[in-house]
């Protein structure tokens, strides 16, 4: 996360806590979907809906998860095939099992933002 992300993401915080929470969702989401889809998903769906997207954001978060297993599952069977000793290949699963993965980020902050969405909704 850059200087400039880290400073937006404190400005929000701040915000949400000073009691602006409902409009510092909208600004933020209508940064990433057309106004019109914002104002249309909080006319139809305001008071329901909620749970579909804590569904939602859970599945993201929890793929994310599984997709770190299965790319240190990968790293550990590469190694097994070709030979190394067992520790090494325990080591390089775990290792490549915890590192971040380059859209791991993003599927966060989807889930997140999903999640606002069904609170604000």
């Amino acid at each position: 996360m850059s200087r400039a992300e880290t400073d937006s993401a404190v400005r929000a915080c701040a915000q949400l806590v000073g009691g602006g929470g409902g409009d510092v969702i909208a600004a933020q989401a209508v940064r990433y979907v057309a106004p019109e889809t914002w104002s249309a998903l909080v006319e139809r769906h305001r008071g329901k809906g909620c749970d579909a997207f804590a569904a939602f954001a859970r599945a993201l978060l929890d793929g994310k998860k599984s997709l770190h297993g299965v790319v240190g599952s990968l790293v550990g069977a590469l190694l097994a095939a070709l030979g190394r000793p067992r520790i090494e290949q325990v080591f390089a699963q775990e290792l490549a099992s915890r590192v971040p993965l380059p859209f791991g980020h993003e599927i966060a902050l989807a889930a997140r933002g999903l999640q606002a969405a069904g609170i604000f909704v």
